[in-house]
């Protein structure tokens, strides 16, 4: 059985929350807006795939939370 799988887990990026010095682990704060990430252009997100070496055929999986959803659709658009 030759498996062809890879899996890359990503962090987000720097979210408002952590330059706000606080944690949003509940899922009914974690999906407003107001805690997504804070200003970023995507390149970490794109550099960390590239070095990884995963094909252009990838599925995102990510949790609800405003900030993983953001860094999902970054690296979508990309």
């Amino acid at each position: 059985m030759n498996l062809q799988n890879q899996y890359l887990i990503m962090r987000h990026d720097r979210s408002k929350p952590n330059e706000q010095g606080i944690i949003i682990s509940s899922l009914e704060n974690g999906v407003l807006s107001q805690y997504g990430l804070a200003q970023s252009d995507g390149a970490a997100i794109e550099e960390s795939v590239t070095t990884s070496g995963l094909s252009k055929n990838i599925i995102i999986v990510s949790s609800p939370f405003s900030r993983t959803m953001e860094t999902a659709e970054i690296r979508r658009l990309n």
